[in-house]
């Protein structure tokens, strides 16, 4: 396996898990990209005006306008060096292997959370010369704007994010965003994105993206992952797990060992079958194998063959 210093910084992917169970993942420069992004600075805006307006302090202090927009900009700042810089920084010199890098969400807000709050503090004493009225305000106010941190990057990241990723990745939805098939060429157009159906190989989830795996390379794409597979073309492939649709033409071999099934792919990946759908994807294979009998074509995959894996 390739250790993070030799894969380049494009190719590596950083992904957070929120405690919803979701994961969001960015490749490369994408989050730093998406972060300064007209769509989220707007809601960022939105953000200080509302906890302006709030005005959730630690004591009974008279603060004018421009004091309390000082205090919220600097527990502002504090969260995006938490939320934006930190991640990006670890992604750029993460010294793990392997190309992607996932960080739980929650552990970060709550890291945010707390050193804005502080970073708030500060500002206020510096401006009143006041200090808190005591640790129990304090630790309701972590408790307060630590919820309205989940809420809001989740709101951020679940509805506006793959948003923002069509517009970084320059992919534009057609016909609600799912799959088409272009007019002019017969290509299968996969959010907005055009693969040759011949070069289509495999169609996996990956948290609320897709990856799209085909001859031209690979593609993560906005999910969900149902409702694009269920409208890809029935002769181009076959659905094979939750979260998997593989292509008949990027199937090298299929493999038993007990009651697992798995296939060979012609990238080398391997696909594990479920066990609802063993039956039909092992007579599918039989019919791609028959379907060949009379030889496959240049350049196509070799005949299938079952292997027992003893």
């Amino acid at each position: 396996m390739k250790t993070q210093a030799t894969i380049p910084f494009r190719d590596r992917r950083l992904e957070f898990a929120l405690f919803s169970g979701d994961v969001v993942g960015f490749r490369g420069g994408e989050f730093l990209r998406s972060s300064v992004h007209r769509y989220l600075v707007m809601h960022y805006v939105f953000l200080a005006l509302a906890i302006s307006l709030m005005e959730v302090k630690s004591g009974p202090y008279p603060l004018t306008g421009v004091e309390i927009t000082q205090v919220v900009a600097a527990s502002l700042a504090m969260s995006v060096l938490v939320l934006v810089v930190l991640p990006a920084v670890r992604l750029l010199f993460w010294p793990g292997t392997g190309p992607v890098l996932r960080m739980r969400s929650t552990p970060l807000h709550i890291l945010a959370t707390v050193l804005s709050v502080f970073a708030g503090q500060v500002a206020l004493y510096l401006i009143t010369g006041n200090t808190p009225d005591g640790v129990w305000t304090i630790l309701v106010m972590i408790l307060f704007y630590f919820l309205l941190c989940e809420a809001f990057c989740h709101y951020l990241l679940l509805f506006i994010v793959p948003r923002v990723l069509r517009d970084v990745r320059g992919t534009v939805p057609r016909r609600g965003g799912r799959v088409t098939l272009g007019e002019a060429d017969g290509a299968v157009v996969i959010k907005g994105q055009s693969f040759a159906p011949a070069a289509l190989w495999h169609v996996g989830a990956d948290g609320n993206y897709i990856l799209v795996k085909s001859a031209d390379g690979r593609a993560f794409l906005p999910g969900p992952f149902g409702p694009v597979v269920e409208a890809l073309p029935d002769e181009l492939g076959m659905r094979v797990s939750r979260s998997d649709w593989v292509a008949r033409a990027a199937v090298v071999d299929i493999r038993r060992k007990g009651r697992e099934v798995t296939l060979d792919l012609i990238d080398g990946s391997q696909v594990r079958v479920a066990q609802s759908r063993r039956k039909a994807v092992q007579d599918w294979v039989q019919a791609i194998r028959q379907g060949r009998a009379e030889g496959p074509p240049a350049g196509a995959p070799m005949a299938m063959s079952i292997q027992t894996g003893k």
